[in-house]
């Protein structure tokens, strides 16, 4: 099961309201499923009012060991841009959800089986 990345950061805004206390703007955290997994992304990005190529006197980086300019990522987001300067990713495995995704896919080999037989027998009666 593939996630929907327009409910994710940059197209869907970060609530900072939603925290207590609020999320400074420069922090965004994604929650979401995929698969079985229950996933929480935090992602540090730089707002600019101007993309960052065409005025590079107004990035101030704080770059970890090991990760350069080109690296990062320039995403529209809030009617600015923003550098995502980086974005740590945290997974559990759900044990509901897994037991979910099982059931799914028994039931779609059944259909898979069940539509085999049914043109199985289309084709005898023809």
């Amino acid at each position: 099961m593939q996630v929907n990345e327009k409910l994710l950061f940059p197209y869907k805004i970060c609530n900072p309201k939603h925290f207590n206390p609020e999320l400074p703007e420069d922090l965004i955290i994604d929650f979401y499923v995929s698969d079985s997994l229950v996933v929480c992304a935090v992602s540090v990005i730089q707002l600019h009012n101007t993309p960052p190529d065409q005025n590079p006197l107004a990035i101030k980086y704080t770059f970890l060991p090991g990760l350069s300019r080109k690296d990062s990522k320039i995403v529209k987001y809030k009617e600015k841009y923003a550098t995502v300067i980086e974005t740590v990713s945290l997974d559990s495995r759900s044990p509901v959800l897994s037991a979910a995704v099982d059931a799914f896919v028994s039931v779609e080999e059944l259909c898979r089986k069940m539509i085999a037989r049914l043109e199985l027998f289309e084709d005898v009666r023809k």
